[in-house]
């Protein structure tokens, strides 16, 4: 199991949190990620493993074609 750390963003890019998620793959931690995500009041987030940012993503609206 990996130990992950995921921050969450608001829509002015400030930390409104951040969680521990412990999982066995990563992908098992960005979808662990979307659902915290989608209940809250964020817009994008990321996951870091140790010191290294492992993934970023933002919410649908957030991005810009």
């Amino acid at each position: 199991m990996a130990v992950y750390w995921c921050r969450f963003f608001d829509r002015d890019g400030r930390v409104y949190a951040a969680e521990k998620l412990v999982c066995s793959h990563l992908d098992d931690a960005i979808e662990k990620a979307r659902r915290i995500m989608t209940d809250g009041a964020g817009s994008s987030f990321e996951l870091w493993e140790r010191s290294t940012r492992v993934h970023i993503e933002y919410s649908p609206s957030e991005q810009t074609n």
